[in-house]
Parts: structure tokens; C-alpha cells; sequence
């Protein structure tokens, strides 16, 4: 299932860095917050390759885990490319 995210309050660029991914999102219609470190995982798939990676670099996929604040729920992201200001996602229930 590929979701369109919203970041809030923080520029599209900064999601290369893990360590600045934005604490707050909106995906699906509900309002969803980071809930433990992400990692990058190495990918050796070119379609999720990153938009501002640069040349040469292995394409990698963000993971991370976000809690719902409407309804509690989980859910597991993988972050696949990213369009403009919003992130190609895909989301598996934890």
C-alpha cells in the first residue's frame, strides 16, 4: 500500500539525515507521531532510489515506526522516494 505523507514542520530535504526526521506527520488522514530511531536500510532495487542522493551512492529506504494520534494504532514505514514535499510510502501494521 503506497501512502502520500506530509511532513509538518520540517523541509522535505532534511529526510536524508535520520537523525532530523520530523517528529510529526499526516498520512492517510491522521495525524501520526515518530515513535522510535529510524534506520536506513541499504536497497539494491534503482525505483526507490532517493531523489537528492547523489550519484553513485547505494539507494537506501528510511524505516521507521509512528503512532496514530487519533486512534493509537502503529504502523511501520518505509519510506520509498520522495515527490515534492511529500514522501511515496509504504505502511505495514505493526
Amino acid at each position: 500500500m503506497l501512502t502520500q505523507v506530509e511532513l509538518v514542520g520540517a523541509p522535505a530535504e532534511l529526510w536524508l539525515d535520520e537523525r532530523r526526521l520530523p517528529e510529526r506527520m499526516v498520512a492517510g488522514g491522521h495525524r501520526w507521531i515518530v515513535i522510535d530511531e529510524p534506520s536506513v536500510l541499504d536497497t539494491v532495487e534503482p525505483s526507490p532510489a532517493l531523489t537528492h542522493r547523489p550519484a553513485g551512492v547505494v539507494p537506501r529506504t528510511l524505516r521507521f515506526t509512528a503512532r496514530s494520534f487519533d486512534e493509537g494504532e502503529a504502523l511501520v514505514f518505509d519510506v520509498e522516494r520522495e515527490i515534492g514535499d511529500h514522501w511515496v510510502v509504504r505502511a505495514t501494521y505493526v
